[in-house]
């Protein structure tokens, strides 16, 4: 689920900046 992508983006900071880009994404789709 979505707590457990953070939990793992938290346990690998080097996919941190492309988990953001992901949500971003996400959020960008869903409010369009």
């Amino acid at each position: 689920g979505y707590n457990d992508s953070i939990r793992s983006c938290r346990l690998t900071p080097q996919h941190r900046g492309t988990f953001r880009i992901k949500v971003y994404e996400k959020e960008d789709f869903g409010g369009h």
